[in-house]
């Protein structure tokens, strides 16, 4: 058995919080997560980057693996706001 056989499912029912998952690391990182059998929550300040990409996610695991929410966490106001809601 390979390494990355055993890996596998690692995450398997598990939700992750990805940041900044509109693109870049953060795209890569959901994508990876969602591989190992997670479950994602993307946030980003871009909607359509969110909506490319969690298409694209739930397209490739089969499932609805990934949500989204647009959110500038840099930003207090708005990390208080999405945890309300």
């Amino acid at each position: 058995m390979t390494a990355h056989e055993l890996r596998q499912n690692l995450l398997q029912n598990k939700v992750a919080l990805i940041t900044g998952s509109g693109r870049g690391i953060g795209r890569a990182i959901a994508r990876l997560f969602v591989d190992e059998g997670a479950s994602v929550f993307l946030t980003a300040r871009s909607e359509s980057e969110l909506e490319a990409t969690s298409a694209e996610i739930n397209q490739s695991a089969g499932r609805e693996a990934a949500a989204y929410i647009t959110a500038d966490l840099s930003r207090v106001d708005d990390c208080t706001r999405r945890v309300i809601e």
